[in-house]
């Protein structure tokens, strides 16, 4: 991995969920962390939800090695949300993350 690539400043998101008082839950985003990543788009594709055409682009994000990244988190780069579909070390040493996520476009 050559550092000088990791020149996206990323956060990572993780949804807490709570009760509103009305029976209901209300879901909030809370930052757990930040990193310089190389994001580089990956491809996209569409899908037809609930009548709707919607269009995901795929991204893939390599940064140092951390441990509390989780397909249940997002990832914020400058505004833009991300849900996470994967988390690989790619070489299993824990010097390396490889994330994949996408982005879905109205």
């Amino acid at each position: 991995m050559r550092l000088g690539l990791l020149n996206r400043k990323i956060s990572f998101e993780r949804a807490a969920d709570s009760a509103d008082g009305s029976g209901a839950t209300t879901r909030t985003w809370s930052s757990f962390g930040e990193a310089m990543a190389e994001a580089t788009p990956v491809g996209s594709k569409e899908a037809l939800v609930a009548g709707t055409l919607r269009a995901a682009q795929g991204w893939r994000f390599q940064m140092r090695f951390r441990e509390d990244v989780t397909i249940i988190d997002r990832i914020d780069m400058a505004g833009d949300k991300f849900a996470i579909q994967s988390v690989v070390d790619p070489d299993g040493r824990r010097q390396m993350l490889v994330i994949f996520a996408e982005t879905a476009a109205l």
